[in-house]
């Protein structure tokens, strides 16, 4: 495969994954099948580092992966076509709301297709949290499995922010770093 084609295939891939999840931590899921098991263009440990330092990073979650991916498998023409396609449909999308939100607002249609949505994604975070826990089960104590869960159930049925939760995950790791650091010294 040329150069063109790969780039092609990336801007396609990310494209249309953008279009139809909902970004976020859904869309590693839909990438991880496209980048690990279809183009096999990345391993499956590779993959998960790069999906945790993408989380990682400030901004956009489904373009800090993208952009990731993207660079890891064809460098910065990789990077920024990765970039324009997880960009184009929630933009697209945006600005057709914007348009048609008078007309769209208290329509019963589209209340229902958001509440479809919502299940969705809550299926989709279920799958990527269970697919994090089966992945990492081999470097993972059961510190992390404790903390996995917590932030999932905080994350899904809570209303607090989320910087309360990267705070607390913060503390819960820098103390068990400074009690193993002493510990094994």
């Amino acid at each position: 495969m040329n150069r063109i084609e790969q780039l092609w295939k990336l801007f396609i891939a990310t494209f249309s994954v953008s279009a139809t999840t909902s970004g976020g931590h859904a869309i590693t899921a839909v990438l991880k099948s496209l980048f690990v098991e279809k183009y096999k263009w990345l391993e499956e440990d590779e993959f998960m580092n790069l999906i945790s330092i993408g989380q990682a990073t400030p901004g956009s979650i489904a373009i800090n992966v993208s952009v990731i991916l993207g660079y890891r498998v064809a460098g910065l023409p990789g990077a920024i076509v990765t970039m324009i396609g997880t960009t184009i449909p929630p933009f697209a999308f945006m600005l057709l709301v914007t348009i048609f939100y008078e007309k769209i607002v208290g329509n019963q249609t589209v209340t229902y297709f958001m509440s479809g949505m919502q299940a969705s994604v809550t299926a989709l975070l279920l799958f990527v949290t269970l697919e994090s826990f089966r992945m990492n089960k081999k470097d993972c104590k059961t510190e992390g499995y404790v903390l996995m869960a917590v932030a999932f159930i905080y994350a899904m049925f809570t209303d607090f922010s989320l910087l309360f939760l990267f705070v607390f995950a913060m503390i819960v790791t820098y103390i068990r770093t400074v009690y193993l650091t002493r510990f094994f010294r």
